[in-house]
Formats: C-alpha cells, structure tokens, sequence
C-alpha cells in the first residue's frame, strides 16, 4: 500500500468493521495527498450528509483533525500535509481532468497518472459514469 500513488476509500451507506480497520491502517500508513474518501454515488443526495454524519461519528478516532461538519453536495474528501480535511467538488466527466485534479491531490496524482495501475483504479469510476 505504501507505493500506491492513490488510495480512495469508497464510502458507501454503512461501514463496516472490517472496512473500519483498514481505513486506520490506511491513515497510519500512507501520507495524506496519498488519500482520498469519496461518497458513492449510490448514496441518494438526499441522504448523502446523513450517510456523512454517520462516518464521521464512526471516525472520530481514526483522524487526527476534526472533519467538516457537513458534507453538501460534494462527494469527496482529501487532506493537506497535517491531515486537515477538507471536501472536494464532484467532477463531472465533461470537465475532468488530472490538471484541475493536481491542487487537490499534490504531485502524486502526476506521477500516478502515468501508472497503469491508477487508470485501472479509476476506470470503475469513469465507465460508471459518476463523474
């Protein structure tokens, strides 16, 4: 996990213990341009800051810093060098791209852009069409 450019941690409407635990690992291992939480589309937006409330109850002890204390409409979260969160409007695929990404994501997500293993990460993204 430690050589992944990218880890996103898809949030879904529960969490498990299971999913849980390797989020801690996740955060102790990895630094934080190197992690992004993103809200599934299959959350409804009408539940998406309930869904939120829930993980950040559920998370209190897994970050460092306090998370936003509401999540609106968007569907990501990232982090800066100290592990201060903050969220991230979703893309739509119309306008994505790695360039509007990079301030964002840091230096990381260039030198990921070029690896086979990022686009197979984000191909379930994209052919899905949630962006």
């Amino acid at each position: 996990m430690r050589r992944s450019a990218l880890v996103i941690l898809q949030i879904d409407n529960r969490l498990t213990a299971g999913f849980l635990s390797q989020m801690r690992k996740t955060i102790q291992t990895l630094r934080p341009n190197q992690v992004l939480v993103y809200f599934s589309q299959n959350i409804e937006a009408t539940k998406l800051n309930e869904v939120y409330q829930k993980f950040v109850n559920q998370t209190r002890d897994v970050f460092s810093s306090v998370l936003p204390p509401s999540i609106d409409s968007s569907r990501f979260l990232a982090f800066d060098d100290d592990w201060q969160s903050f969220l991230c409007r979703s893309l739509n695929m119309s306008k994505f791209s790695l360039g509007k990404l990079m301030p964002l994501l840091g230096h990381r997500l260039e030198a990921a852009r070029r690896s086979r293993a990022f686009a197979r990460a984000l191909r379930t993204f994209l052919n899905a069409g949630i962006w």
